[in-house]
């Protein structure tokens, strides 16, 4: 989707987004590929490792590359322009109200901050948008919301209908 004005649109997403998405599952199934590589074909190592050590270091690699893929693959770029977001290109990408994210979750505990956004309806993206905040600092405070996590929640919380009053069954 082509938007019209894209002059005030705010990311969100880190600049380290591509590093995470691209190059670093890439690097990773690589690099870690070719020492399994060269240690199953004896090749490195005194004395050569034995078979069952050889099976799981391929083995490992296979499943945290396709683990790495599927994680980071995922990620995306995210803006906001006004009181709606723009998931992957800024001037083609898909658009969204804040109104069809149903909640913003953050990762914990993590090295790497993620946030993801759980919508109401289906998307050519899914139903979870997922991507790594600008400015996180979870190496230093990994329990505390990045500022553009609490500030999409405001935003939200100020969209959202008033609460009408719901009568207790009698």
């Amino acid at each position: 989707m082509h938007l019209a004005d894209t002059s005030d649109a705010e990311i969100l997403s880190s600049d380290s987004t591509m590093f995470w998405k691209r190059v670093f599952p890439a690097a990773w199934t690589v690099g870690v590929g070719a020492i399994a590589a060269l240690a199953y074909l004896d090749l490195i190592g005194s004395p050569p490792a034995p078979a069952p050590v050889k099976i799981v270091l391929v083995g490992g690699w296979a499943v945290f590359s396709a683990l790495f893929q599927h994680w980071f693959g995922r990620l995306q770029h995210v803006w906001r322009v006004g009181d709606n977001l723009v998931i992957g290109d800024r001037d083609r990408g898909l658009r969204l109200s804040l109104t069809e994210v149903r909640e913003v979750k953050e990762s914990r505990m993590q090295k790497l901050k993620m946030v993801t956004l759980e919508l109401r309806r289906a998307t050519p993206l899914g139903r979870k948008i997922v991507f790594v905040p600008k400015g996180a600092k979870s190496i230093w405070v990994p329990w505390a919301d990045s500022a553009v996590a609490a500030d999409l929640r405001d935003r939200m919380d100020r969209l959202a209908p008033p609460e009408t009053g719901r009568t207790l069954p009698g």
